[in-house]
């Protein structure tokens, strides 16, 4: 599990690098917005949109192989043929508040218990808004990486590989693809 940060030493890293959303929707298009997402992730979103699970995440593009076996461990937001996230509408989330935790706190990730930050034209613009706030959803996507993480690594030692067989494996289990 990752080390837990200070929340107080977290804010003030939040509010040093200046960030305000500036809703430009930049990290929601081209070839490096993958936005991996769990399970419940999904589930949030296809309860909102209406959509099944497979019309929203398609497995993660990083494939491994084992006696036969291919297979991967997350899912990613599917996207449109131009890249862009398929939520996207004018600049806005259509599903904002059933957004998953990668979009919630971009450009910011936790990675043992250190603040990373990703490119975004919005940092060192202006006053971090809601730096309080914004640091518990970063502990929170923390804490539910670390579960998904580690529920994933149950399900891929409890597996039996199948040859000739395309799963992804996930906090949930094996799961076989349509070839």
């Amino acid at each position: 599990m990752n080390e837990r940060p200070d929340r107080n030493n977290l804010i003030k890293q939040l509010e040093d690098a200046r960030f305000s959303c500036e809703m430009c929707a930049e990290c929601c298009v081209g070839p490096d917005n993958e936005v991996i997402v769990s399970p419940d992730e999904v589930e949030a979103l296809s309860r909102a949109s209406g959509l099944s699970f497979d019309e929203i995440a398609e497995p993660y593009p990083e494939w491994f192989e084992e006696n036969g076996e291919r297979f991967t461990f997350s899912w990613v937001l599917r996207r449109r043929e131009d890249g862009r996230c398929m939520f996207l509408e004018q600049s806005r989330c259509r599903y904002y508040a059933s957004r998953p935790h990668l979009c919630r706190t971009y450009p910011f990730m936790l990675n043992q218990g250190n603040l990373l930050i990703s490119e975004c034209p919005a940092l060192g613009k202006s006053a971090t808004k809601d730096a309080g706030n914004l640091a518990d959803a970063l502990i929170l996507r923390q804490d539910a990486d670390d579960s998904e993480f580690e529920a994933t690594r149950r399900e891929y030692q409890k597996h039996s590989i199948v040859s000739g067989k395309t799963l992804v494996i996930d906090s949930r289990g094996a799961h076989l693809l349509k070839e």
